[in-house]
């Protein structure tokens, strides 16, 4: 369980642990700040494009090894960063940096229920749900610190002896059922290689000037990907999978959700840094209240699972994250401190009920699929953190340096993620009305 927890951490964490030394990456190599992003944008895009694949694989060769496979690339990755002469070497380091993430992240949810008791299932959970909480709200805390004493450089190099120890954990570990329940019948390569170039695409849309383009294209590459997917023998996706409905609809909720907690990483600092003028420490503990809330609520809420079933836990957390995102579009701006602070622990409450169920959800479609459907789960969060913090970012610098358009810009920025996450519930609420007539494990996908 640890193993599993502590290697999504890790990737999670450098999602965003690396945003902080942007500006010392920029000075080091005299290059645009257009430039430097790339290297947080190519760990995001490798990770989101293969994400899917790994899981994929992990149900053909087993968690295990595909997990333990990641963490030695993330670790040889992270080496290769640390010790990158240029900043186009860096890119691609952190590009293999991603695959590596994308190997740990798709297989991190399998790994954990295949090493766990039925009995002590929502507990796992709910831990895996602390830790993938965590990893993306501390990431930038965590940075800033290192920075203060290191160099960027340390950033990557702190991996290692972090992936080496996860490494000589999994080898020692002896997991039940580790080996694969299922085995499809090909690696569907061509169904990869179109749902990898829609989300590269997609992902393009969001930051370059002739983003319509290059969103049509991925809309293209999705229905080119889905028609393919209901014709060959040997899909990624099985057809009973591709067409269940409360899969989809946790897919949307997760995605959702995983947006709006780029929301709550990015909106407070730059409120409490443009209004308040809070110094970086204090910034951070109020931002530390989301995830502190997640930490103490997710094992006490995940005990409720089997009473209440996961759909209607999964309900409750998204419309309790729902009420305080609203409630933070309202305060806009002007919100207190204390009462930014109490709308996180309420944000960070929801989530505890919200991860744990939905995993719960997905894992339970095909108990054979393990790898696959946690995948769907991070590709998901994924996918929503990058378009939730590009719109955030692009509404929050649309007024800089006029107080009062920056205010309604905050505000949009919440109402947006508030509204987003009312559809999810929406369709969480159908998930639970079909959860109760619907199989949760299909032996017979293929």
């Amino acid at each position: 369980m640890i193993v599993a927890g502590l290697g999504l951490f890790l990737a999670t964490l450098d999602t965003g642990i690396v945003n902080v030394a942007l500006p010392s990456l920029e000075a080091a190599w005299r290059v645009a700040p257009q430039a430097v992003t790339w290297v947080v944008a190519a760990y995001t895009a490798s990770l989101a494009a293969t994400v899917i694949f790994w899981g994929h694989l992990a149900d053909r060769l087993g968690p295990p090894k595909i997990f333990g496979l990641g963490l030695g690339v993330f670790g040889a990755a992270s080496l290769l960063c640390g010790a990158a002469p240029s900043l186009t070497m860096l890119v691609g380091a952190r590009t293999l940096q991603g695959l590596g993430s994308a190997m740990v992240q798709g297989t991190a949810a399998a790994l954990l229920l295949q090493g766990t008791s039925a009995s002590r299932r929502a507990a796992a959970l709910a831990t895996l749900a602390v830790f993938q909480g965590l990893g993306p709200v501390i990431g930038p805390s965590v940075g800033g610190l290192v920075l203060t004493w290191l160099s960027w450089r340390w950033l990557f190099w702190l991996n290692i002896p972090v992936t080496v120890s996860l490494l000589i954990a999994l080898r020692r570990a002896r997991l039940r059922g580790a080996a694969p329940q299922h085995t499809p019948k090909s690696l569907s390569m061509g169904s990869q290689v179109l749902l990898a170039g829609a989300i590269l695409a997609g992902l393009m849309s969001l930051s370059q000037a002739d983003g319509v383009l290059w969103a049509a294209g991925a809309l293209l590459l999705v229905a080119g990907w889905w028609i393919r997917e209901r014709s060959v023998t040997s899909p990624l996706v099985p057809r009973p999978l591709l067409s269940d409905g409360p899969l989809w609809a946790a897919v949307l909720a997760v995605t959702a959700v995983g947006g709006a907690t780029a929301l709550v990483f990015l909106i407070p600092p730059y409120v409490l840094g443009l209004y308040d003028h809070w110094p970086p420490a204090l910034v951070g503990l109020v931002n530390m209240s989301a995830p502190a809330a997640l930490v103490v609520a997710a094992r006490p809420l995940a005990r409720t699972m089997p009473r209440l079933g996961a759909p209607r836990l999964m309900t409750v957390g998204l419309l309790g994250i729902v009420v305080a995102t609203g409630a933070l579009a309202w305060v806009g701006a002007a919100a207190p401190p204390v009462v930014l602070s109490a709308l996180l622990v309420a944000y960070g409450v929801g989530a505890a009920a919200f991860f744990p169920s939905n995993l719960s959800i997905l894992m339970g479609r095909d108990a054979s699929r393990g790898g696959l459907l946690g995948a769907l789960q991070r590709m998901g969060i994924n996918l929503g953190t990058a378009i939730d913090a590009t719109v955030a970012g692009a509404l929050l610098t649309t007024g800089a340096g006029v107080p009062a358009v920056a205010a309604s810009g905050v505000r949009l920025a919440w109402a947006y993620g508030a509204a987003t996450l009312l559809v999810a519930a929406g369709v969480a609420a159908l998930v639970n009305h079909r959860m109760t007539s619907a199989p949760t494990t299909r032996p017979d996908a293929r």
